[in-house]
């Protein structure tokens, strides 16, 4: 009996650390293959463990509503404190920036195309402050915006040269992502920079150098790729200190 015993653990434990057979269920959908995974998301007594999506709305580029309006494609997009989305659409000839209320139906479009004042030439993003007020850079014509959710122009500021982001901080500051050129003209610097209210330099956060891109007839995101200013700066801010590091070391 002993014996038998001990052959039926030694089996046991050969059967255990032999191969597995392969117990991968895949499947094709529309001519991709979809592993379908089995393993139990991890429970945390008292605390929900699922993630149930539903749609509520739906803004539609192909649809003729949306098309009629003039936003037919998306550079960037921003949501204020009470769920307002706003949409910037640089391809536009009129208004860039376009306003849809929390339930997905469309409210005012604004910031015409152009070099007046309250215009731009050029941007590729939108920010909301801690205000609900939109932040729109136009490193071309180099000035800067901010908005009331109702469009109107509260300020309007001339930015430096060479400035191509600007960001926000809840206390009023702003992260500012700048290039320049040093004396060997094939490097250009990317410097991030923590300014006041008023956009005055406080310090130096991070230096980074990047060959400068040849141009380019090829178009990236609609813009020449020769002159495509990409992130260099990865950044996370919390109520007391600001995190940074560069991409491609992330």
């Amino acid at each position: 009996m002993k014996k038998l015993l001990g052959l039926f653990l030694v089996f046991l434990f050969l059967y255990s650390c032999g191969p597995k057979q392969d117990e991968v269920e895949r499947i094709i959908e529309n001519g991709v293959e979809v592993v379908i995974n089995h393993l139990e998301p991890y429970k945390i007594k008292g605390e929900p463990n699922t993630l149930h999506l539903e749609e509520e709305f739906k803004i539609d580029l192909q649809s003729d509503d949306i098309a009629e309006i003039g936003l037919t494609t998306i550079s960037d997009f921003v949501v204020d404190s009470k769920g307002n989305l706003y949409f910037l659409n640089m391809r536009s000839s009129e208004d860039v920036i376009f306003q849809f209320d929390r339930n997905g139906s469309f409210v005012d479009s604004y910031v015409r195309k152009g070099q007046g004042p309250g215009e731009i030439q050029f941007s590729y993003y939108l920010r909301i402050n801690i205000q609900d007020e939109i932040i729109i850079a136009d490193p071309m014509s180099r000035k800067l915006l901010i908005l009331s959710k109702d469009g109107d122009v509260i300020m309007e500021t001339r930015l430096g040269s060479n400035i191509n982001g600007v960001f926000p901080l809840e206390n009023g500051n702003y992260l500012i992502q700048k290039y320049l050129r040093g004396t060997n003209k094939n490097i250009r610097q990317f410097h991030l920079i923590l300014c006041t209210p008023e956009l005055q330099e406080i310090k130096v956060l991070k230096k980074i150098e990047n060959p400068v891109a040849r141009p380019s007839s090829s178009r990236i995101k609609g813009i020449y790729s020769g002159f495509a200013i990409h992130p260099n700066f990865v950044w996370c801010v919390s109520k007391e200190n600001i995190f940074v590091e560069e991409r491609e070391r992330l």
